[in-house]
C-alpha cells in the first residue's frame, strides 16, 4: 500500500470522528442521548472516563460509559458533588456494576478525580481550565503539580487526551501554546507498519494518535479493509 502515512492518519481520525472504524463512531461515543454538548454534564462525562481510560479498551469504556449516562440508576456517578460525599464501597460497588471499573485502582482514579474537582471547583470544568489560565501548557503544568488529587488524569497521555477532546468535541476555548500530542505506542506502530503506513516515532496530534491507537486494536482484516477504503477515497 503507497500512502503517505500522515495523510493517512488524518483521514484515519477523520472517519473514525465521522463513521467511527469497524465500530461507533467517536462523536456518538463522546455525545450521550440527551446531553447539551459543551454543558458542564457533557464536559464531566468527557472527564471521568477519560481519567481511567489508559487501562481499558477506548470503544468498550465509552460505550460502557454511554449506558450508564442513560440510566438514571447510574447517573450520579457522573456528578462529582454525589460521588465526593458518597461512602467509597459505595462508588465502587456501582462501577463495577456498570462495568466502568473492574478494578480497585480505577474505581479508586474515578473517585479521587471526582473528589477533587468537587473540592477545588465544585465540580465545574471551567474552573479548572479558568484556574490553569485556559491555556494547554498551564493546565497540564497544574495537573502534573496534583497527581494525588487527579490520579491517571494527571498522566502524561491522558490529560492531552482529555484536553484535546474538551477543545474539539467539548468546544470548551482553551488555547493550545503547547502543542497535545503524543507517540504511538508500539502495537500502533507495528500495525501501521504492516500496511506500510508507519508514521515513525515523533510526537503527533493526540486525536490523529486516538484514532489510530482504535484502529490498531482492531483485527487484521478490518485494519486492511479501512486503510483500503481510505486510499480509495483519497
Amino acid at each position: 500500500m503507497t500512502m503517505d502515512p500522515l495523510v493517512f492518519l488524518v483521514a484515519l481520525a477523520q472517519r473514525w470522528h465521522e463513521q467511527g472504524l469497524a465500530g461507533p463512531s467517536e462523536h456518538a461515543l463522546m455525545i450521550p442521548a440527551g446531553v447539551e454538548v459543551g454543558s458542564n454534564p457533557h464536559l464531566l462525562f468527557l472527564t471521568l472516563p477519560r481519567a481511567i481510560s489508559a487501562l481499558q479498551d477506548e470503544v468498550e469504556l465509552w460505550e460502557r460509559a454511554a449506558l450508564a449516562w442513560a440510566s438514571a440508576e447510574a447517573q450520579w456517578l457522573f456528578d462529582p458533588a454525589q460521588v465526593a460525599y458518597a461512602e467509597w464501597p459505595t462508588v465502587e460497588t456501582a462501577l463495577r456494576q456498570w462495568r466502568l471499573a473492574s478494578r480497585r485502582q480505577e474505581s479508586r482514579g474515578w473517585y479521587e478525580v471526582a473528589r477533587g474537582l468537587q473540592g477545588r471547583f465544585k465540580g465545574d470544568i471551567r474552573a479548572m481550565v479558568e484556574a490553569g489560565g485556559g491555556r494547554t501548557s498551564g493546565l497540564l503544568a497544574y495537573l502534573a503539580k496534583s497527581p494525588s488529587t487527579f490520579p491517571f488524569l494527571s498522566g502524561e497521555e491522558t490529560s492531552r487526551l482529555w484536553l484535546e477532546q474538551l477543545r474539539r468535541i467539548g468546544g470548551l476555548s482553551i488555547e493550545e501554546d503547547e502543542p497535545l500530542c503524543l507517540v504511538p505506542s508500539q502495537r500502533a506502530r507495528e500495525a501501521a507498519a504492516s500496511q506500510r503506513l508507519d508514521p515513525g516515532p515523533e510526537a503527533l496530534p493526540a486525536h490523529h494518535v486516538l484514532a489510530l491507537e482504535v484502529w490498531a486494536a482492531l483485527s487484521t482484516r478490518d485494519q486492511t479493509q479501512i486503510a483500503a477504503a481510505i486510499q480509495k477515497a483519497l
